[in-house]
């Protein structure tokens, strides 16, 4: 197959809107409806427009077609907070996410970043094993305080997620 990670074109972001709704039904089955909506709203290719300049954005090409995205930002204590990597459902489980990631790291070495962080639902034990497989490590309280994550939250983590984290 022919894989190929790389920014995306504005004219791609309905696709890109598609794939990152794509696991709506995979994830809402953890929360009522209204829990859902309020803290998982469906994307629109409004946000992504409203994102540019903000957000680092990133989309897996496969024979084509847009099978994966990815965003992120650099916090000012220069911490890469990857924002979410999403995969159509169809095309999970081959190793995307892993290439998408590893891509992601790569940049951030590039960039002199020191650390990655991200938030997680607790249930969604598909990501929460996915990022330990890659060496991510959920971090405590005491690791917010001091280097390299000291800074990288503004307020305390939700209790229903881990925020996980990976020193370069």
């Amino acid at each position: 197959m022919d894989t190929l990670i790389r920014m995306p074109k504005e004219k791609e972001y309905e696709e890109i809107v598609a794939v990152i709704n794509s696991q709506i039904e995979r994830e809402k089955k953890f929360f009522t409806e209204d829990e859902y909506e309020e803290n998982f709203p469906k994307i629109t290719i409004e946000d992504l427009k409203r994102e540019r300049g903000k957000r680092y954005h990133l989309v897996v090409e496969e024979n084509g077609k847009i099978v994966a995205h990815a965003s992120y930002y650099i916090k000012m204590n220069n911490i890469l907070w990857l924002s979410q990597i999403v995969v159509l459902p169809k095309y999970q489980n081959k190793g995307i996410a892993r290439k998408l990631l590893i891509h992601i790291e790569k940049e951030a070495r590039s960039k002199k970043i020191k650390a990655l962080a991200l938030e997680t639902q607790k249930v969604f034990d598909w990501a929460v094993n996915f990022y330990k497989k890659q060496n991510y490590i959920v971090l405590s309280s005491e690791d917010f305080k001091k280097e390299p994550f000291a800074g990288t939250l503004d307020n305390n983590p939700v209790e229903s997620t881990y925020i996980f984290g990976k020193i370069l």
